[in-house]
C-alpha cells in the first residue's frame, strides 16, 4: 500500500499514514480557504486503501483549531472510517484536545454524536505528554472505539480516568 505523508502548512494540518505502526494522523490547524480542495484527495486515498488497514489501526486527530470550511471535510473523513468499521474493521479514533479548549472538546463531542452511539469515550488528562508525538502541552484525550457486530452486543460507556 502506498503511504500518505502531507506536511503541515500555514493553513493545513499534516496528514500521514504509517503502515508499520498502523497510525493515520491529522495534526495541526486546519484553516484552508477551500477545505474540500485539500481534503478530497485525502478522502479518496482513504477510500481506496482503508480496506487494507489492519484491525487495530489508530486514527488520531490533534487539531488545535479548524475553521467552518474544514467541519464538513473532517466529518466526511470520519464517516469513511465509520463505514469501514460497520463492515467489520476494528479501529480506534482518538481526538486530542488541549485541556482548556472548550470549542475543540465540543467539536469532538459533536463528531462522536454524528458517528453514532456505538462505542466508548475515555477521558484522560495528561500533563506535558509526549505520547504519540504530541509533546509539550497538557491535553484531554477523547477516544472512541466503535464496535461492529450485532446491535445487541453494542454498548456505550463513559469512563473517567484520573
Amino acid at each position: 500500500m502506498e503511504a500518505i505523508n502531507l506536511p503541515a502548512t500555514r493553513t493545513t494540518p499534516a496528514i500521514s499514514y504509517n503502515p508499520q505502526h498502523a497510525w493515520f494522523r491529522v495534526a495541526g490547524s486546519s484553516v484552508p480557504e477551500n477545505a474540500s480542495e485539500f481534503y478530497t484527495p485525502v478522502i479518496a486515498w482513504l477510500n481506496e486503501h482503508i480496506a487494507q488497514f489492519p484491525d487495530g489501526s489508530a486514527f488520531e486527530f490533534s487539531l488545535p483549531y479548524f475553521n467552518s470550511s474544514s467541519l464538513k471535510a473532517l466529518y466526511t473523513l470520519l464517516m469513511t472510517v465509520k463505514r469501514a468499521m460497520e463492515l467489520g474493521k476494528r479501529f480506534t479514533i482518538t481526538w486530542y484536545v488541549e485541556g482548556d479548549d472548550e470549542f475543540m472538546q465540543e467539536a469532538g463531542e459533536t463528531y462522536q454524536e454524528m458517528l453514532g452511539p456505538k462505542g466508548s469515550r475515555i477521558t484522560d488528562r495528561r500533563t506535558k505528554s509526549s505520547a504519540h508525538g504530541y509533546s509539550g502541552y497538557s491535553a484531554l484525550r477523547w477516544r472512541w472505539v466503535l464496535y461492529s457486530g450485532a446491535p445487541q452486543r453494542s454498548h456505550s460507556a463513559l469512563v473517567r480516568l484520573r
